[in-house]
């Protein structure tokens, strides 16, 4: 499904914020790597249907992309020479997001409230896990 296509849309900004759950913004954010990592997923489904290993690539997607996001800013800040460390903090949002889209997918349940409450929630939750990953990740692990 290509939202991108949706009338009035400029390329992939334009439909992300009509989502009305975190797996929808997910889908709905960059279609072309969505369709990319649906496709192996459907991949990973066909050799296997077993829940708990479809559940572990969708973390691992939202994992390898959350390292991807870190490194390139890691090499950018080495190559202007900020020295600053690899901080792992892009990839905590990714994996709180992964949990998010798990459980949205795996309890298939919907709130009874009008669509525009719920695109707010979704963004209320991702604002909330950009700016307190550190702190969600330290109180849940540590």
């Amino acid at each position: 499904m290509k939202y991108a296509n949706e009338p009035g849309s400029l390329f992939w900004i334009g439909t992300c914020w009509k989502a009305t759950s975190i797996s929808e913004f997910w889908r709905r954010w960059n279609p072309v790597v969505s369709d990319e990592n649906a496709n192996v997923l459907k991949w990973i489904h066909q050799r296997t249907a077993n829940r708990f290993v479809i559940t572990t690539s969708i973390f691992t997607i939202f994992l390898f992309w959350g390292l991807i996001h870190d490194g390139f800013i890691f090499l950018t800040n080495n190559l202007l020479h900020t020295n600053r460390s690899f901080e792992f903090s892009f990839t905590y949002f990714f994996c709180l997001n992964a949990v998010a889209v798990i459980l949205d997918k795996n309890l298939s349940f919907s709130l009874p409230l009008p669509n525009r409450l719920k695109t707010i929630l979704v963004f209320l939750w991702l604002l909330g896990s950009l700016r307190y990953r550190h702190l969600i990740v330290y109180y849940l692990f540590f």
